[in-house]
């Protein structure tokens, strides 16, 4: 996973803290901006 690369779908699971949701992604949590519990996105690398 590279900082830029498009990840997904991913369902979008419980908010954590500081509002964003967790993800999870081939055995990697992923934290998710500007989603609701159980959509599915495409997301974005911006950190790795």
């Amino acid at each position: 996973m590279d900082v830029g690369e498009l990840i997904g779908p991913l369902e979008v699971g419980p908010v954590a803290h500081g509002g964003h949701c967790v993800a999870r992604t081939d055995g990697l949590v992923v934290f998710v901006r500007h989603a609701l519990p159980g959509e599915l996105v495409t997301a974005r690398v911006t950190d790795v």
